[in-house]
């Protein structure tokens, strides 16, 4: 019986029956990333700064992916963002090999990417070998600006419930150029406006009907809805092409 047991055992494993588990030695090193949030200038470290971790296919699989058009890259499965403490640290641990893309953002600063340079470019591709560990990434982040200021009529009086916007010189999607919203506020009930947390830069400003319904407003019943249909430029022109930068 033994005899028999023993040679059914070893049919077995010779067709493939029996498959030996991977071991610890034989599955890839985890990989990490650690480095620090600062500001910039000055260099202290920023507290609470978020740091976003993305797995994307390398280049050679996308440049391998059929021309079809519902062909879609591979999707990894998430990583949960991690916060700085005091010191402005971070660490990502337990990384499988492959490549990624690399976020910051924190209030009252302007979000990056690793390796990014200027706005509007995107950040480089780190790849982690197996084990591999990436130290000293040093993120430093530029404060974030503020424009502030007020809508008056021609009687001197606030206007409440203007939207007061900031743009920049783009193109619509029949290739025409024209003036792209970046942000946004609403004239409050002294007619005052706040864009915070504003990427620096040259913007056009202006001011106009809101972009919200009314209703969206947090209108009270003491509040006269206004029914201005005026775009105005800084420095105040209705005529685009006459605006000046801030």
């Amino acid at each position: 019986m033994t005899t028999k047991l023993l040679a059914v055992l070893l049919l077995v494993s010779q067709i493939g029956g029996i498959s030996t588990p991977p071991t610890a030695s034989t599955r890839p090193q985890p990989a990490s990333i650690e480095g620090k949030v600062v500001r910039l200038p000055g260099g202290e470290p920023l507290r609470r700064a978020q740091l976003t971790l993305h797995q994307v296919p390398s280049p050679a699989e996308l440049a391998a992916l059929p021309p079809a058009p519902d062909s879609e890259p591979k999707q990894f499965p998430p990583i949960a963002p991690i916060t700085t403490e005091a010191d402005g640290r971070f660490k990502f641990t337990g990384l499988p090999p492959g490549t990624y893309r690399l976020q910051v953002a924190c209030n009252g600063y302007v979000s990056t990417e690793y390796g990014k340079t200027t706005n509007g470019q995107k950040g480089t591709i780190i790849t982690l070998t197996a084990g591999q560990a990436m130290k000293d990434v040093l993120f430093q982040l530029q404060p974030a600006a503020l424009v502030t200021g007020h809508v008056r009529d021609s009687e001197g009086e606030p206007v409440t419930g203007v939207s007061v916007s900031l743009m920049k010189p783009g193109y619509d999607w029949n290739g025409s150029r024209t003036l792209m919203r970046t942000g946004s506020a609403t004239t409050d009930d002294r007619g005052e406006y706040r864009l915070f947390w504003v990427t620096p830069g040259r913007y056009y400003l202006s001011s106009g009907p809101s972009e919200f319904p009314y209703f969206m407003m947090n209108r009270g019943p003491n509040m006269v809805q206004n029914t201005t249909n005026l775009r105005i430029y800084y420095p105040g022109t209705r005529d685009s092409s006459r605006a000046v930068f801030i």
